[in-house]
Formats: C-alpha cells, structure tokens, sequence
C-alpha cells in the first residue's frame, strides 16, 4: 500500500471512529414492564435518562422499585446491543470481539446462547445414549445370535 493510499485509509478510519462517538453518544433504548405501568429509558453507557409511572403503581410498595430495576436492566440492556450493532460494522469482527473479551459479550449473544437447546429438549433425541442400539456397530456384535444348527 502506498503512502497516499495509507493516509486515505487513516483518515476513512478517523471520520468512521468520530462518527461512531457521535452514534454511541445518542443511543439510547427504552423498555416497560410487562404490565405497562413502568417505563425506563437508559444510554447506552447505562444512565437512567427517563423513567415514567403510571399513577397506579404507587400502591405496590417495594415490588415498585424492584419493577423499575428489572425495566431499567432491560433497557440498558437494550442499549448495549444497540450500541455492539453500531460498533461491528464500523469496528469490524476481530476489534468487536475483542471488546466484547473486556466488556463481556453482547446481550443478544448471551441470550442466544441461554436459549441454545440441550440434547433433551428435542423431541427426537434418546433420553439415554445406553439406550440407542447401532445394529451397524461391529463392537456391540452380538455373537449369540449367529445360529449353530446349520
């Protein structure tokens, strides 16, 4: 690569990373409560920028601010992968998953991961491996059943 065409990269790399602190600067997400009555909107940075209550949840006690901690994780949450979409493209796969090595993997990918299925819950899959007989299997050869009165 010449020496131009290496200024020309360096500088496509500076607009890039400056337009990717102007993105990540204005993420944001917001996420209610199942039932509606609790509504948290965070940064991506994980700043609690708005939260709104229906009027009906004052009654609920203590289970009020545990509502608006679990709405305010999953806002941040969301906040997070909308901040690891914008990175990728910009940042690429090696430096993405390098962040991902220090910060801890994106939220997206750590629910992929939860809902990967164990070899039980296919409805096909035998419950115990002792189970399966493999009549190919020349190991598991039963000798028995050669007959002896020919």
């Amino acid at each position: 690569m010449s020496t131009p065409e290496l200024i020309a990269s360096a500088e496509q790399l500076r607009d890039k990373a400056a337009e990717l602190e102007r993105t990540l600067a204005t993420v944001c997400a917001t996420a209610t409560s199942a039932d509606g009555l609790v509504e948290a909107t965070v940064t991506a940075r994980g700043r609690l920028v708005g939260l709104r209550l229906h009027p009906h949840p004052v009654h609920m006690g203590q289970r009020l601010g545990e509502e608006i901690v679990q709405v305010a994780r999953a806002a941040a949450e969301q906040a997070n992968q909308l901040a690891y979409n914008a990175m990728a493209p910009v940042l690429g796969d090696e430096l993405t998953a390098a962040i991902e090595a220090f910060a801890g993997p994106a939220p997206e990918r750590e629910r992929v991961a939860e809902d990967v299925p164990v070899s039980g819950d296919f409805p096909d899959a035998p419950t115990d491996s002792a189970d399966v007989v493999d009549e190919d299997d020349v190991l598991t050869f039963d000798v028995s059943s050669l007959r002896s009165d020919r």
